[in-house]
C-alpha cells in the first residue's frame, strides 16, 4: 500500500537550521479538552501543508489549533503552534477572541500567547478567519512574534507571517479535527463512503541528535478503514537540499467512530550525507492524538 508524503517535509531545513527551538506548549487538562469537544469540526491547510483545526458550537468558534511559520528579521524562522479556546478555564491556553459566525458563515478571531525560550521569551499574536460551510471552507491566518531577552527586557528579534490562505475542500461531515499531545493541530479527512482515511494532516516537534530540532507540518494519505481501525508503518526518502537524503520512518495508527477518532503517530527523520552516512536523527517518539467530527 502506497502512502504519499507531502514534499514540504522533505524540503524542510533539517536539524533546525536557522530555526528557533520552540517546544510544544502544555497540553490542556483532560476536563478542559472534553468541555471543548461538543460542536462541529472544520479542518484545512495552507499551500505549505500547515494545518488548521476549528471547532464550532452553534454560531461561535470555540477552539482553534493552528500551525504557522513566521520569518524573522534575524533571518531565522519561528515555528508557531497555537491552541486557543473561547473558554480556556483554569488552563494556560490563550483565550480566543471574536469567532462569531455571521449569517454568511464568516468569522474573524485572534489570540495572544507567551512562549518560554529559556533565556528569552516570545509574545505571539495570531489572527485568522474565513468562511465555514458544510461543503467547503476557506480563510487566511497570520502571526506576529516579538522575542525579548529575559534579563534586559530588550527586544532581540521580530518575526511575522503574512496572511497564509488555508482551505478545506472536504465536506464538514467527513472531517475530524483536533490536536496531538504536543498541542499541535491534526485534521483527518475521510473518503465519500467513509471507508478510507484519504488524508491525515499534522505537525510535530522533535529534538535532534547530535544537535538541533525540527517542527515540520505534513500530510500523509491513503489508509483503508477496517472494522474501525486504520494505519500503517512505512518509510519515505527525499533529497535534503545539500546533496544528501532525508529518510523518514512513519508509524501511524488509529481508531474511528462516528463522532471521534483517536490514535498514535511516530515520525523519525534521519539526515544522510552523499556517502550514505547518518549525520543527524530526529525522533518524535509516539504521540497520542485525538479528533472530533
Amino acid at each position: 500500500m502506497f502512502h504519499a508524503v507531502a514534499a514540504a517535509t522533505l524540503a524542510f531545513p533539517f536539524g533546525g537550521v536557522g530555526d528557533y527551538r520552540v517546544p510544544p506548549q502544555p497540553v490542556p487538562p483532560a476536563a478542559e479538552v472534553a468541555a471543548a469537544a461538543a460542536g462541529q469540526s472544520y479542518g484545512g491547510a495552507t499551500l505549505d501543508n500547515e494545518p488548521i483545526a476549528i471547532r464550532v458550537r452553534g454560531r461561535q468558534v470555540i477552539e482553534t489549533v493552528l500551525e504557522l511559520r513566521a520569518s524573522c528579521d534575524s533571518g531565522r524562522t519561528f515555528p508557531l503552534s497555537l491552541t486557543a479556546r473561547r473558554s480556556p478555564g483554569k488552563s494556560s491556553v490563550p483565550k480566543l477572541k471574536g469567532g462569531r459566525l455571521s449569517k454568511a458563515r464568516k468569522f474573524t478571531a485572534s489570540a495572544v500567547g507567551g512562549v518560554d525560550l529559556g533565556s528569552q521569551v516570545a509574545v505571539a499574536s495570531a489572527a485568522w478567519g474565513g468562511t465555514l460551510t458544510a461543503r467547503r471552507s476557506v480563510g487566511a491566518m497570520l502571526a506576529d512574534v516579538t522575542v525579548n531577552d529575559k534579563a534586559s527586557g530588550q527586544t532581540v528579534d521580530h518575526c511575522s507571517a503574512a496572511a497564509s490562505k488555508w482551505f478545506g475542500t472536504v465536506p464538514e461531515r467527513r472531517v475530524y479535527s483536533g490536536s496531538s499531545q504536543q498541542a499541535e493541530p491534526v485534521v483527518l479527512e475521510l473518503s465519500a463512503n467513509r471507508k478510507r482515511v484519504t488524508t491525515f494532516r499534522f505537525a510535530f516537534f522533535a529534538d535532534c541528535t547530535p544537535t538541533g530540532s525540527i517542527a515540520p507540518a505534513d500530510a500523509i494519505t491513503n489508509f483503508p478503514i477496517r472494522k474501525g481501525r486504520f494505519g500503517a508503518d512505512f518509510s519515505e526518502d527525499g533529497a535534503d537540499g545539500a546533496g544528501g537524503t532525508i529518510h523518514l520512518d512513519f508509524s501511524f495508527h488509529g481508531r474511528l467512530s462516528r463522532a471521534r477518532a483517536t490514535g498514535t503517530l511516530s515520525v523519525t527523520a534521519a539526515d544522510r550525507d552523499a556517502a550514505g552516512n547518518t549525520t543527524s536523527t530526529c525522533p518524535s517518539g509516539p504521540l497520542k492524538w485525538s479528533a472530533q467530527q
